[in-house]
């Protein structure tokens, strides 16, 4: 049996219905350096200081020089970054004009109602 990388095997769709002892294992080593350079952080206290940690970017103008950038597309340099790719606090601004028109506190079941509309188009 050829062994398998930790990204290979947590994303394999055979460990779909059971995957709870792969977690298990990944979590006695909260960070992991796959070979292909992958990191995988697997904890939640791990997570959460990547997500606050000022060095760490969505947008890859905020990255360090020389830094890879594995989220990098084609057109990058041409066009401005979603806003899914941007770093607060310009990415939180998009984000509520965004989400105004779907939900809380501005309209909350705009969504429910635009359930037949939607189903429309999906089944069109």
């Amino acid at each position: 049996m050829t062994s398998t990388s930790p990204v290979q095997r947590v994303t394999d769709p055979a460990a779909r219905p059971d995957p709870y002892p792969i977690y298990a294992e990944l979590r006695r080593t909260p960070v992991l350096r796959d070979e292909s350079g992958v990191h995988l952080v697997t904890t939640y206290w791990e997570i959460r200081d990547l997500l606050q940690d000022p060095r760490i970017s969505s947008d890859s103008r905020n990255l360090a020089p020389g830094a890879s950038n594995l989220l990098a597309e084609a057109d990058e340099a041409t066009l401005p970054p979603s806003f899914i790719r941007l770093d607060p606090p310009e990415h939180d601004r998009l984000r509520r004009l965004a989400m105004r028109p779907f939900g809380p506190p501005h309209s909350p079941r705009r969504i429910h109602d635009m359930h037949g509309e939607l189903t429309a188009i999906v089944t069109d």
